[in-house]
C-alpha cells in the first residue's frame, strides 16, 4: 500500500464515521431532551429566521455569533430544517476531524494524525458539543482551525495563506463567542513555539498577515449581517454586555468546591495538564518539538481557563465551556512524549494499518459500552455517597486512574507496559458522561425538532412586527409537548410571562398592554382558565388565529392574540 492509498484508507473512514456514530445512537447530531435546554434552541431559532430576529432581537449577544448564525442560516436556506441541521452539524463535523488530521500529520506523521483524529472522532465530550446547536461545537472547530493554519504557517513555504487563515479563525473565534478570545492567547504561544523565538522576524511577519485575514474576515461577516438587515459593527453587543457584566454577580457561581465531584468534564483537561507537567520536567528542550508545543499550550490553557474563571466568567464549571479544552487536551495525552504515538514511535506500514484498526475497534466498543453509561453509574451512586448525580462519582476515580497510567509511562519504558497504561489513560478521559449526553433509546428526538419547527414556523408567519412578542405556557414533570422547545426558539426569557400558566405572580411587571400574547395548552379548559387569570389585571385577550400541533396523545393548541386594557 502506497502512502496514497494509505490517506486515502484514512479519508475514507473519517468520512463514514459520522454515520457509524448516528448508527450507534441515532440521537446524536441534533438538540437533545425535550424542555430542559434553552440555549441550544436560542440558536436554532436564528438558524431558521435570522432576518426577522436581527430586525427584533439585533441589540443582543445572541446576534453577534455569526460565524455559526450564518452558516447555520445557509443551510437553512438550502435544505428542509431536519435535513439542515444534520449537513450543518456533520459539515462542522468533518472540517474539525480532517483539521486535526492535517496538525498531526505536519507536526508527526500520518499513522499518529490518524489515531488522533479517532480519538477525537469518537471522544463523547466532543462528540455531544458538535451535536447539539449550542455555540460551543463551532468555537472548537475554529479553535483547531486556527491551530492548523498557524501550524502549516510555521512550516510551509506557502507562509501568508496560512497566515491569513489564522486570523481569519481568530475573528470566527470570537464571533462564535467573545468568550472564546480567551483562547487567543494560546494560538500565539503556539505560533511562537513552533517559529522559534530566534525567528522572531518571522513570528512578526505572520501575526501581522493574521491580523490582515482577522480584519477581512471580520469586514465580511459585517458585511453579510448588514446584507440581513443588522449591524456593520456586529460585535458590539457583545462587547457591551462583556463590559457590563464582567464583575456582576453571575446566576451561574458557585459558592465553593463541592461542583469539583461532578465535573466529569474537567477529567481530560485535569489529566493533560498533569501529564504536560510531567512531560516537560527535566527535559524542556522538548517545547521545540510539535509534542512539546502542544503539552506547553495545553498547561497555559489549563491554567488561563483557571484564572479567568476565577475573576471573571465563573465558567470553567459549565461543560459547554470547558469543552473549549477537550480538543487540546485530548491532542496532549495523546502525542504526549512518553506515549507509544510520540514522535520517536515508527510503524511500518502492516503494522501501522493492524494499529489503527485495533484502535478503531475499541472505540466502537468503549462506545457500545459507553452509550449505557447512566445505567453502570447508577448502580453505584447514592445520596448517601454525597454525589449528586449518577455520572459523578466516577470524576475522582477516572481522573486518579488516568494520572497514574499516564505517570507510570515516564518511568517504566518497555513497550509491552506503555500500550496498556495508554490505551487505560485514554479509556479514562473519555469516560465522563455529557450533561448534555441522549441515549439511544431516547425517544421521539426527530419528532420533537420537526415538531418545534412546525410551530416556529406559524407563529412567524402570523406575528405582527409592531407589537412586542410574549409566550405562556404551563410546564409539569414529564411533559412531552416542546413547550420550552419553542419558546427558546424565540429566545425564552425575552417572550416569556412564565412557565407556571395560569399563575400570574412574577408577570405584571412584565405585561405590556400593547403585546401579542401566544398561549400553548394542552386543553381548551387551560386556555380559559388564563383569559380569566388576564383579566383579573384588567386585561382583555383577543385571539387572532389558533392551529392544534402534536400527536396522539400529546396534542397542544397554539392560540395567537392582542393583549388590550379593558374599556368601559
Amino acid at each position: 500500500m502506497n502512502d496514497r492509498r494509505y490517506a486515502a484508507l484514512h479519508w475514507a473512514i473519517i468520512l463514514v464515521t459520522p454515520f457509524v456514530l448516528l448508527v450507534l445512537n441515532q440521537n446524536l447530531f441534533i438538540n437533545p431532551l425535550t424542555n430542559k435546554w434553552i440555549d441550544p434552541w436560542l440558536y436554532t431559532g436564528f438558524f431558521w429566521s435570522l432576518p426577522d430576529f436581527l430586525e427584533r432581537w439585533g441589540d443582543t449577544y445572541y446576534a453577534t455569533r455569526l460565524s455559526w448564525l450564518l452558516p447555520g442560516f445557509a443551510v437553512h436556506r438550502l435544505f428542509s430544517p431536519l435535513v439542515a441541521n444534520y449537513v450543518l452539524h456533520i459539515a462542522f463535523f468533518y472540517v474539525l476531524l480532517f483539521a486535526v488530521y492535517f496538525i498531526v500529520t505536519s507536526g508527526i506523521n500520518r499513522t499518529t494524525a490518524f489515531v488522533v483524529t479517532m480519538l477525537v472522532a469518537w471522544q463523547p465530550e466532543l462528540i455531544s458539543a458538535m451535536s447539539w446547536d449550542y455555540v460551543d461545537g463551532a468555537v472548537i472547530t475554529y479553535f483547531v482551525i486556527t491551530l492548523l493554519c498557524l501550524e502549516r504557517a510555521s512550516s510551509s513555504t506557502h507562509t501568508w495563506p496560512w497566515a491569513l487563515g489564522s486570523g481569519a479563525g481568530l475573528t470566527c473565534l470570537a464571533s462564535a463567542n467573545l468568550v472564546a478570545t480567551t483562547l487567543w492567547p494560546i494560538c500565539g504561544l503556539f505560533l511562537l513555539l513552533r517559529v522559534g523565538v530566534a525567528r522572531w522576524r518571522t513570528i512578526l511577519a505572520v501575526a501581522g498577515v493574521a491580523a490582515i485575514g482577522a480584519v477581512a474576515m471580520f469586514a465580511a461577516l459585517g458585511f453579510a449581517n448588514q446584507q440581513l438587515g443588522g449591524r456593520f459593527l456586529f460585535l458590539r453587543a457583545s462587547v457591551n454586555y462583556a463590559s457590563t457584566n464582567l464583575w456582576l454577580p453571575s446566576p451561574w457561581d458557585v459558592k465553593d468546591y463541592r461542583w469539583l465531584q461532578d465535573a466529569p468534564a474537567l477529567i481530560l483537561p485535569s489529566v493533560a495538564a498533569i501529564g504536560a507537567v510531567l512531560a516537560l520536567a527535566g527535559r524542556l528542550k522538548i517545547v521545540r518539538s510539535f509534542s512539546g508545543a502542544v503539552q506547553v499550550c495545553t498547561l497555559a490553557a489549563v491554567v488561563w481557563f483557571v484564572i479567568h474563571s476565577t475573576l471573571w466568567t465563573h465558567s470553567l464549571h459549565i461543560s459547554y465551556y470547558s469543552s473549549y479544552l477537550i480538543p487540546l487536551g485530548l491532542l496532549a495525552v495523546a502525542v504526549h512524549p512518553d506515549s507509544p504515538l510520540s514522535a520517536t514511535a515508527t510503524f511500518d506500514l502492516p503494522r501501522a494499518v493492524v494499529m489503527e484498526l485495533a484502535i478503531l475497534g475499541l472505540l466502537i466498543l468503549h462506545m457500545l459500552v459507553f452509550r449505557y453509561g447512566d445505567v453502570m453509574w447508577q448502580g453505584i451512586a447514592s445520596p448517601d455517597t454525597g454525589f449528586s448525580t449518577p455520572f459523578g462519582i466516577n470524576t475522582y476515580v477516572a481522573f486518579a486512574i488516568a494520572t497514574f497510567a499516564l505517570a507510570s509511562m515516564r518511568f517504566v519504558r518497555t513497550l509491552w507496559y506503555r500500550w496498556p497504561a495508554f490505551l487505560l489513560a485514554l479509556l479514562m478521559v473519555c469516560s465522563s458522561v455529557p450533561t448534555n449526553w441522549v441515549m439511544p433509546n431516547a425517544a421521539r428526538m426527530r419528532d420533537d425538532y420537526a415538531l418545534t419547527v412546525s410551530v416556529h414556523d406559524f407563529i412567524l408567519q402570523h406575528l405582527d412586527r409592531n407589537r412586542p412578542l410574549r409566550m405562556w405556557y404551563t410546564i409539569v414533570a414529564g411533559e412531552p409537548r416542546p413547550f420550552r422547545n419553542i419558546s427558546s426558539s424565540y429566545l425564552w426569557g425575552y417572550v416569556l410571562f412564565n412557565e407556571a400558566m395560569p399563575a400570574l405572580e412574577p408577570i405584571q411587571a412584565s405585561i405590556e398592554p400593547t403585546a401579542q400574547l401566544v398561549l400553548m395548552a394542552a386543553t381548551q379548559p387551560e386556555i380559559d382558565t388564563a383569559r380569566q387569570a388576564l383579566g383579573k389585571l384588567g386585561l382583555t385577550y383577543s385571539p387572532r388565529v389558533q392551529k392544534e400541533f402534536g400527536r396522539r396523545n400529546a396534542t397542544f393548541q397554539v392560540i395567537i392574540g392582542n393583549l388590550a386594557y379593558v374599556t368601559e
